[in-house]
């Protein structure tokens, strides 16, 4: 009360409110511990002393308040922990998948030739096609070790779709929140 009373007063300074003040004094409150307290706590003066660039907000009566949307702060935290780390451990995971269905393949197997060539669905970078005989590709098509990588990249797969379904829903719920909270500022 004594601060918005403050500002509805065209004041800046709570301690100044001196009628505010007669009035938390006479109900008990002690002014002067209150005061004491509010200057010991002001970060005015070392905000204006870094040399640093920040940005302070507050609501429209000048009070700087806390997030009372701790919700909010945790999910916008969880979601940068916990899906960029999905996101790499996934990407990890399908490289590291690939280059052991490709190393079975190459033991395993007679490729024929190798060829590079320069691909325009990625950008003009050389590409390695891999030229593999029809009797070979059956051999990969009745291979038990073969089907299991495929199999494994399909988990993957859908593991990951499965994610990015759930992190798209979330992501709208985050914006959504965010939002509401940047409109609570005015």
């Amino acid at each position: 009360d004594l601060v918005n009373d403050t500002v509805a007063n065209g004041q800046t300074d709570p301690c100044s409110n001196t009628a505010k003040l007669a009035d938390l004094a006479t109900a008990g409150t002690p002014v002067d511990k209150l005061c004491d307290a509010l200057v010991a706590n002001d970060e005015e003066a070392y905000l204006n002393s870094i040399d640093f660039p920040f940005t302070l907000c507050h609501s429209p009566q000048d009070e700087v308040i806390p997030y009372e949307n701790q919700d909010l702060i945790t999910d916008v935290l969880k979601y940068y922990r916990n899906d960029y780390d999905f996101i790499i451990d996934q990407s990890e995971a399908d490289e590291k998948l690939m280059f052991e269905r490709l190393g079975y393949v190459l033991e395993t197997f007679q490729i024929d030739s190798v060829l590079q060539n320069k691909r325009t669905e990625f950008g003009p970078i050389d590409m390695p096609y891999f030229s593999i005989s029809e009797q070979v590709l059956s051999q990969l098509k009745d291979d038990e070790i073969y089907r299991g990588h495929l199999n494994n990249l399909i988990y993957i797969k859908i593991s990951y779709n499965n994610f990015v379904k759930g992190t798209l829903e979330k992501n709208k719920h985050l914006q959504k929140l965010i939002l509401e909270e940047l409109n609570s500022f005015f």
